[in-house]
């Protein structure tokens, strides 16, 4: 039988609303299927895909700086047994400047164990980043924001008309932060700006979202 190798290449997907990102994707075989481990490329949001799933406990996500010593940054909980298409992903709470690596363990009820390949990522931190995952937003959805140091920061939503329909201030950590965007919930459907604002800095960020 022809041996079954991994292949990794990228990918510049195209957003509802126009938006586009590059995505490094990974698609590994394994004895179920097809295991698509991607990363994208301008905020730490890892990202994969299954096949199928055979007595699958839960994934661990594990990062490294220098692709040798590795530490995990979190669980996602698998689907145990399953053969249709299965979506997953996580937001790295730490962003940091340089190239990091990614990589996926897959833990099965019984202990057994497999490795994805590794994915990278180069990051140039700036004093103000945000992004916002999903986009289009759901109920899952959250803002990202990077801040070099302590603040605050407001958030206003405004639709396509200039209304404000969504204004909020909160605190701000030095480091990664995440804000939900469960307020979007009870909006309507269309074309939204969310504003980001540091009223200390005037650092600022607008990024635009269809509902």
């Amino acid at each position: 039988m022809e041996e079954r190798v991994a292949e990794m290449f990228e990918n510049e997907f195209t957003y509802p609303n126009g938006a586009r990102q590059w995505f490094e994707l990974s698609i590994q075989p394994v004895p179920e299927g097809l295991f698509i481990l991607s990363i994208d490329k301008h905020q730490n949001i890892i990202l994969w895909q299954t096949a199928s799933e055979y007595n699958n406990s839960h994934f661990e996500v594990e990062k490294s700086s220098n692709g040798q010593a590795w530490s995990k940054i979190g669980t996602v909980k698998g689907a145990e047994m399953s053969s249709t298409l299965k979506n997953y992903s996580f937001i790295d709470p730490l962003i940091q400047a340089g190239v990091t690596h990614y990589r996926i363990r897959q833990v099965d009820n019984d202990e057994r164990s497999h490795y994805s390949t590794i994915v990278s990522a180069t990051h140039t931190l700036q004093h103000f980043m945000a992004d916002v995952y999903p986009n289009p937003p759901d109920a899952s959805s959250v803002v990202t924001l990077y801040s070099d140091h302590d603040d605050e920061v407001t958030l206003k939503l405004v639709d396509a008309q200039g209304r404000m329909v969504v204004k909020d201030l909160g605190p701000l950590s030095k480091g990664t932060n995440e804000l939900s965007l469960s307020k979007m919930n009870h909006i309507g459907k269309g074309y939204y700006f969310l504003h980001l604002n540091s009223p200390k800095t005037g650092h600022s960020k607008t990024i635009k979202l269809l509902k």
